[in-house]
């Protein structure tokens, strides 16, 4: 793991914010993180010592997490990405009118930056919070 990410959230992060960075610390991240280099093969390609590389991806990266910590956008689209994901699966389900109305009180969330607990993370046992988010809560009769 160079500069101490996981690839794919280092290309994630290069992404979002790669032009904040200095020209030679976004081709040296580039090489490691979306061509999958190793520090030495990106170290031959640049013309400098592995440590260097090393050195520029390291710092790099904490310069991209400081930024990422304030403005959350790569946590944001891959909380997007969850949701949609979610959204296929809901789609398939046939899911009730209820479920939609959390599914988009959450994207709102995320867009706005608050945090969202789910209704079975809130109170009452987690098959309370299933029924409230499945709409198949008791009927007047049950109670």
């Amino acid at each position: 793991m160079a500069g101490g990410v996981d690839p794919i959230y280092g290309a994630a992060l290069l992404d979002a914010y790669g032009p904040l960075l200095t020209e030679r610390q976004r081709e040296a991240c580039a090489l490691v993180f979306e061509e999958d280099w190793s520090l030495s093969e990106a170290a031959h390609a640049l013309g400098v010592s592995r440590a260097r590389v090393g050195a520029l991806v390291g710092d790099a990266v904490r310069r991209l997490v400081r930024i990422e910590e304030r403005l959350h956008v790569v946590s944001r689209q891959a909380a997007r990405l969850s949701l949609l994901q979610e959204g296929g699966t809901l789609v398939d389900s046939g899911a009730p009118p209820e479920v939609w109305r959390d599914f988009l009180v959450r994207w709102r969330r995320i867009e706005e930056g608050t945090p969202y607990e789910r209704p079975d993370r809130i109170g009452g046992s987690t098959a309370e919070g299933e029924a409230r988010m499945t709409g198949s809560e008791g009927t007047d009769a049950d109670v």
